[in-house]
C-alpha cells in the first residue's frame, strides 16, 4: 500500500460516515476488487436484462397494463456522464376492483436478480439488502402511501435458467428487513444485510412464482390470487 492510501480512509469507511468518497490511488484490496468487479460486470447485466425481461412478461401475463421501463436520465457533468434516477424499474397500472368499481392502481415494481451456486448445503446465494438504493426505496414508499401497489420482483437464476420467483409486496420486504436487522442484533454470528436463499426465503410468506412444464404458477394462497382470479385488491396492500 503507497503512503498516500494509508493515511486516508477506506472506501468503505466513507460510505459508513455519509462523506463523499476522495480522489486518491486505489490500495492493493480495492484494486483486486474492482479487477473482480469488471470481470464478472458482464454476467451481473446479464441477469439485470434477463430478470427485467421477465418481470415485465408477468406484470403483462398477471393483467398490468401501461407498463413502461423506466430508464434513468443521461447527464453530462464535466468530463463525465451520470444517471439521474427517475423512478423503479416498471411503472404500470393495475386494473382493480375498489368500492365495486374497477379503477386502475398505479403500480411501482423493482426488479432484481440473483445468481445461485451449489454449495454445503445445496443451492446457495443471496440479495443484499443494500442492492435496493434509497432512491428505490423511496419510490415504494411514496407509492404505497398513495394508494398504489408497490413490490419487488425477486427472480432467483442458476445455470443461465430461473424457474423461481419471489413477488413480495413492499410492505412485506419492509417487515422482513426489520425482522433481519433485529435477529442480528441478538444473534453476533448473523450480519442481516442480505436475504439468503437457503434461510431467510420462507420470511416472505406466500410469494412464489414457480415455472413448471414450460409455464408460470402462483404457489398456493399467493396474495395475488384475490386480484387475479377476482379483480379484487389485496388485502395486504
Amino acid at each position: 500500500m503507497n503512503d498516500l492510501a494509508a493515511q486516508l480512509p477506506t472506501l468503505e469507511e466513507l460510505k459508513q460516515r455519509g462523506e463523499p468518497t476522495k480522489a486518491r490511488p486505489l490500495t492493493d484490496t480495492e484494486q483486486a476488487r474492482a479487477k473482480a468487479d469488471k470481470k464478472d460486470r458482464p454476467k451481473h447485466l446479464e441477469t439485470k436484462r434477463k430478470s427485467e425481461a421477465l418481470c415485465k412478461y408477468h406484470l403483462r401475463k398477471w393483467g398490468c397494463t401501461n407498463v413502461e421501463k423506466v430508464r434513468d436520465d443521461l447527464r453530462i457533468v464535466g468530463d463525465h456522464s451520470i444517471r439521474i434516477s427517475k423512478d423503479v424499474d416498471f411503472r404500470s397500472d393495475w386494473p382493480l376492483l375498489l368500492d365495486g368499481i374497477v379503477r386502475p392502481v398505479p403500480t411501482r415494481v423493482e426488479s432484481k436478480g440473483i445468481t445461485l451456486r451449489v454449495g454445503s448445503k445445496g443451492l446457495m446465494g443471496s440479495f443484499p439488502l443494500s442492492n435496493l438504493s434509497a432512491k428505490e426505496r423511496e419510490y415504494l414508499h411514496k407509492n404505497r402511501m398513495r394508494g398504489g401497489l408497490s413490490a419487488i420482483h425477486l427472480a432467483w437464476w442458476f445455470n443461465g435458467e430461473c424457474s423461481m420467483v419471489d413477488f413480495i409486496l413492499w410492505k412485506n420486504w419492509s417487515a422482513i428487513e426489520d425482522w433481519l436487522k433485529d435477529k442480528a442484533e441478538h444473534d453476533k454470528r448473523f450480519g442481516g444485510k442480505s436475504l439468503r436463499w437457503h434461510a431467510d426465503r420462507d420470511l416472505m410468506g406466500r410469494c412464489e412464482i414457480y415455472k413448471a412444464s414450460g409455464r408460470w404458477h402462483l404457489c398456493h394462497d399467493h396474495w395475488l390470487e384475490p386480484l387475479l382470479t377476482k379483480g379484487e385488491q389485496p388485502k395486504l396492500l
